[in-house]
């Protein structure tokens, strides 16, 4: 009787341990099968559990795991998962970017700015990511985009601009694009201080869009060499101010034009974030939905620019930063009328330095907004309406013209804006 009760016991105790063991295998499999929450999943800087596992009785398990629950659906969420944080993470190194945009970039990571230098993602010439591709796939953009780089650099120390936009997005990783000139930097002597004449100098001497189209079209090593020739840094910083851009610009095609602005210079510009467009969303939402939107204008000089299309449109007002006051209080500034921004828009005009951009010296730019309301909750009384929520802003469209054309008085919602499918 004695020998049945102990083998009771030993039964029960060989129950609790199997319960117990198989809990264990429940917990890791859903740490090994965890993709985070949503909306998005995991971010690579944090991944899944299978890439911190140390014990080999635990691996073995992994590796049992995966092929019990089908490896090729393990596969296909990872790889799931880094497309849908690609903004996110450096697309080299994986790390978090600090500052996310819309399309897959690299960090500023000296490693990072060597591979994509030496390795690339593709030339310019077979259809991937290069500066070749780049400049014969969208030249107004990449010649806007040097426009911003280059009057931030102009007008950082004179009375139109902040000397501290600068500090924002400055090329301190950028180096020489080859092991003779990987020394060279935007940095002076010490290593830590931006050299700003020797990038001003750089930039004015960047040719014209077109010489360099005809460069890129006998592929991507033809463009390094030629423009290598003028200086070694310019290849590479080309480079950074096309991979830095977080936005998204597509240019609009003249039967997709909005008929009452006068310049051909039209663009779609998307610069949030997919969490920050996420928040407008619910914003909406919460405010009744897309009849609480409006449109507002806003207009700033070319040498803030090169900050928005990388953050975004942000609340700097009664910060270092801030650039044109805060009359109205704290928030991002927005007008009814297009003729209220254009006074923004022209402060700094004219004080490029690259003498090679097909739309001149005299650039202005201005963005087409949509604002989640009720427009009484943040008008001014005098057609003025200052956000100081960043979540209730978000640019649609973005228009390129001269200070001296303008865009007249135009009203902001009585636009004909296009339709989309």
């Amino acid at each position: 009787d004695k020998g049945d009760g102990d083998e009771q016991i030993l039964d029960e105790n060989t129950i609790k341990r199997n319960l117990e063991k198989k809990k264990q295998q429940r917990e890791r499999k859903k740490k090994m099968f965890s993709l985070g929450p949503a909306p998005r999943l995991t971010r690579t800087a944090s991944d899944s559990a299978i890439h911190t596992i140390t014990g080999h009785n635990e691996a073995l398990e992994a590796m049992s795991l995966m092929f019990d629950h089908n490896f090729f659906i393990i596969i296909l969420q990872y790889v799931l998962k880094q497309l849908l944080n690609s903004t996110d993470n450096c697309m080299i190194c994986g790390e978090q970017l600090e500052y996310p945009g819309l399309k897959p970039t690299i960090c500023l990571s000296p490693f990072c700015q060597f591979r994509l230098l030496e390795i690339g993602l593709g030339g310019g010439s077979d259809g991937g990511y290069g500066l070749g591709s780049e400049i014969l796939g969208n030249s107004d953009i990449c010649d806007f985009l040097i426009c911003c780089a280059c009057f931030l650099i102009c007008c950082a120390c004179a009375a139109a601009g902040n000397p501290q936009r600068s500090t924002i997005f400055f090329p301190t990783a950028v180096r020489g694009a080859s092991s003779d000139t990987a020394d060279e930097s935007f940095l002076k002597s010490d290593g830590t201080t931006p050299d700003v004449e020797k990038l001003k100098s750089v930039i004015a001497m960047c040719p014209a869009i077109n010489d360099m189209k005809d460069w890129a079209r006998q592929g991507e090593w033809s463009l390094k060499e030629e423009l290598g020739k003028l200086h070694c840094l310019l290849y590479p910083y080309l480079i950074w101010v096309i991979t830095s851009n977080r936005a998204l610009l597509v240019k609009l095609q003249p039967s997709q034009q909005i008929k009452e602005i006068k310049t051909p210079h039209q663009f779609v510009m998307r610069s949030q974030t997919p969490e920050r467009a996420q928040k407008f969303q619910d914003k909406m939402q919460s405010q009744g939905g897309r009849k609480s939107l409006f449109y507002a204008w806003h207009g700033s000089g070319l040498f803030n620019w090169h900050s928005i299309l990388r953050m975004g449109l942000k609340n700097y007002s009664n910060t270092k930063f801030m650039s044109a006051g805060a009359a109205y209080g704290s928030g991002i500034y927005t007008a009814e009328a297009s003729s209220t921004s254009l006074g923004y828009c022209t402060r700094g005009a004219g004080g490029m330095t690259w003498k090679g951009s097909r739309f001149g010296q005299n650039i202005c730019c201005m963005a087409l907004c949509e604002i989640v309301g009720p427009k009484s909750k943040w008008d001014k009384s005098n057609g003025i309406y200052v956000i100081s929520d960043e979540e209730c802003v978000a640019t649609r469209y973005f228009f390129l013209f001269e200070s001296n054309q303008g865009m007249g008085g135009l009203s902001a919602n009585s636009l004909t804006l296009p339709k989309w499918d």
